[in-house]
């Protein structure tokens, strides 16, 4: 389930975790914002269903227009919830424009970005198939 980190998030985007087999992808902005809402989401992840389902969910922050100073967010929240909770895409402006996405101008370090999520979110998905 792909997951905007919106003002649903935390009513239906959080029930549908409850199906145990539910492996949600969450996307935010970058910025100190989208992080103080990533928390307060991954927070009630824990309360509601317990450490273990924060393993289901991936967090994915996409870089905006403009410099944000959020490595020790990122840390912060690997810290408190898991060394693989989040993802870092970075700002690129091919993917700026919504629509479809023209995979030939993404900047080398957008595919190497999004190759590692896909890669954790099919490992969380094998993981927890079993």
């Amino acid at each position: 389930m792909l997951h905007d980190l919106g003002p649903h998030a935390l009513g239906e985007g959080l029930d549908l975790l409850e199906s145990p087999s539910i492996i949600a992808v969450i996307a935010t902005a970058n910025t100190p914002l989208g992080f103080v809402a990533a928390h307060e989401l991954l927070s009630a992840v824990r309360e509601r269903y317990g450490q273990a389902r924060l393993a289901r969910v991936t967090v994915v922050t996409m870089g905006t227009r403009g410099r944000f100073r959020t490595k020790r967010l990122t840390e912060a929240l690997h810290l408190t919830y898991g060394r693989g909770i989040a993802s870092v895409i970075p700002y690129d402006a091919s993917l700026a424009g919504g629509g479809r996405i023209p995979i030939h101008r993404l900047a080398k370090r957008t595919v190497t970005a999004c190759d590692l999520l896909g890669r954790r979110v099919l490992a969380s998905a094998a993981h927890h198939r079993r």
